[in-house]
């Protein structure tokens, strides 16, 4: 995470594995966000479609339902899960909220916690249930087919909608100190060494990028589908490895505030203990290191996204067009 995060945020991050920058989102930012979701039905929910699409359909599907059981199951054993379902709803997308968030948080400092790379934002996430629901349990986030471009300092900024601590239960955790972890200091070099590997075997547009799209349609899709196969069962390898042995932070949450975390990173939520919902609101940002991949306009199908650039300057946040633009690509650390 160094130059993704401020020199005083790295330290802060190093030490809890989360930075708080004192950020509260005001009353009518929070509407805007309860709205920006309010006609949505939990049939709307599409976490799952990550899997679904994935160069190795019925390999990383398996994989990913593996993951969801063993979590479900741990959560049945503490007593305090319900397994038929994670979350009410767990909406993915790329919504008009993005700079809006963003510029909120942007006027009340979120710079003073940045670092100098330029941030890729990617997409944004409503999590949202009830006591009775679980939610995706002990995990961090492998490589994600759909995503396609992504590091292994990815950033999320991560938003209650309503107070969480230790009463009201539902507290996010995270990986403390987590440079002690020795696959926190080899998490970009799996990725580069995939970038390198599609590109051997042919995985380029027309402008010489390797991208999904020309992954997925290359003549050496099936090398390529194996060796994505091996990203999966690394993941799914490490997350069973490190269940129950990591030291975990909680963090206590006012409704509306702010903090940052690294979702390559291992995280888990505590059982909610309250009769409300419990909703939180995501937005995912991408370091843009040279890692060998270029970003998708598009995921989930048809939904825009990578459409903004998050840098210092005097007008940090702009849009962008990923297909058309030059991005401002930076060296990816060893």
């Amino acid at each position: 995470m160094h130059r993704v995060l401020s020199s005083e945020s790295l330290s802060e991050f190093n030490a809890n594995g989360f930075v708080r920058p004192s950020l509260i989102l005001p009353a009518p930012t929070l509407e805007l966000i309860r709205q920006n979701y309010a006609g949505l039905l939990p049939s709307s929910s599409n976490w799952s479609y990550f899997a679904s699409n994935a160069i190795t359909q019925k390999g990383h599907w398996s994989a990913l339902r593996s993951a969801i059981h063993r979590a479900l199951r741990s959560g049945r054993q503490r007593g305090n899960r319900d397994s038929r379902k994670p979350y009410e709803r767990s909406i993915y997308g790329s919504t008009s909220m993005i700079p809006v968030v963003l510029q909120v948080c942007l006027d009340s400092g979120l710079s003073e916690s940045l670092g100098e790379v330029p941030l890729l934002i990617g997409h944004d996430i409503l999590l949202e249930g009830t006591k009775a629901h679980s939610n995706f349990g002990f995990h961090d986030d492998g490589f994600g087919w759909d995503i396609f471009f992504q590091t292994g300092d990815d950033l999320t900024l991560y938003v209650a909608l309503q107070d969480m601590n230790a009463r009201t239960g539902g507290r996010l955790l995270v990986e403390r100190r987590p440079e002690r972890n020795i696959q926190y200091h080899d998490r970009n070099a799996y990725i580069q060494r995939f970038a390198h590997f599609c590109r051997e075997q042919g995985a380029v547009d027309a402008h010489g990028r390797v991208t999904r799209e020309a992954a997925a349609s290359c003549r050496r899709r099936n090398r390529i589908a194996a060796e994505y196969q091996k990203l999966v069962d690394e993941w799914k390898d490490r997350v069973e490895s490190h269940s129950g042995k990591v030291e975990m932070s909680p963090i206590e949450l006012r409704e509306g505030e702010v903090v940052l975390f690294n979702n390559k990173l291992f995280h888990d939520v505590e059982p909610w203990k309250m009769d409300t919902l419990r909703s939180t609101y995501l937005i995912r940002c991408i370091p843009l290191y040279d890692v060998g991949l270029h970003p998708p306009s598009h995921f989930l199908n048809d939904v825009a996204c990578n459409r903004f650039v998050l840098e210092s300057g005097s007008d940090p946040l702009r849009p962008i067009d990923v297909d058309q633009e030059s991005l401002p690509l930076v060296p990816c650390p060893n």
